[in-house]
This record gives C-alpha cells, sequence and structure tokens, in this order.
C-alpha cells in the first residue's frame, strides 16, 4: 500500500513543479497574468464546486491518508488533473513579444559629479 502513496506524492510534485503561475508566466510572457484562460484558472483555484485543484492537492491527500476517501480514486483524479493541465499548457501560445530591457537610473551622487564634470 504505500507504493500508491510514493506514486501519488510523486505526482502531486510532479504537478506543483510543472504548471505554476511562473511556469504561464514563461511560457506566454503574461507577465501580469491578465489574460489568463478561465480553463487554467479553474485548474489552478477550482471551479468552486469543491473539485480537484492545484491549490487544494495538499487537502485531498491529507483526506486520504486520514481514510476519509479511497487512495486508489485519488491517485485516478490526479492522473486526469496533471493530463488536463499538460494539455491546456499545450494549447498557450508562446511569447512572440520582445520586451524592452529596464534601464536603471545611476544614483543621484554620480549623476551630480557629472554634471559638474567631476567624472
Amino acid at each position: 500500500m504505500d507504493i500508491i502513496y510514493e506514486k501519488v506524492d510523486a505526482l502531486i510534485s510532479q504537478i506543483k513543479s510543472n504548471y505554476t503561475n511562473s511556469d504561464y508566466v514563461g511560457i506566454t510572457g503574461d507577465r501580469y497574468m491578465r489574460e489568463v484562460p478561465d480553463s487554467i484558472y479553474k485548474l489552478w483555484y477550482s471551479d468552486g464546486s469543491h473539485s480537484l485543484a492545484y491549490c487544494n492537492l495538499d487537502y485531498y491527500r491529507n483526506r486520504c491518508i486520514a481514510k476519509e476517501i479511497s487512495i486508489n480514486s485519488f491517485y485516478e483524479d490526479l492522473i486526469d488533473l496533471r493530463d488536463r493541465f499538460s494539455y491546456e499548457f499545450s494549447l498557450l501560445p508562446e511569447k512572440t513579444t520582445y520586451e524592452e530591457p529596464i534601464h536603471i537610473k545611476p544614483p543621484r551622487f554620480y549623476r551630480i559629479r557629472r554634471f559638474f564634470g567631476m567624472t
């Protein structure tokens, strides 16, 4: 029975490491996350019907440990969640815009020195 728990933990860590908000931003370039598709948003934060989502993985895992829900059905739900994440992330558009680099002004002291010709 411990093998199934190890598989569940491996699947949870795979989901948590491959389908984060940062991964979304890295793929799309949508730094402020203004264009997140509803389907991905629901996978991250649930759709309000107490379904399995990224945000409540640990809650459901703890319920399995407490024997409140079946570990086998939870494992199947995790596989389904991972597959849905994989499919939705494969549909994301690659970032195509060039972002201007951020130019940082030198400290005021150096600007004053340059103004008076002291550099």
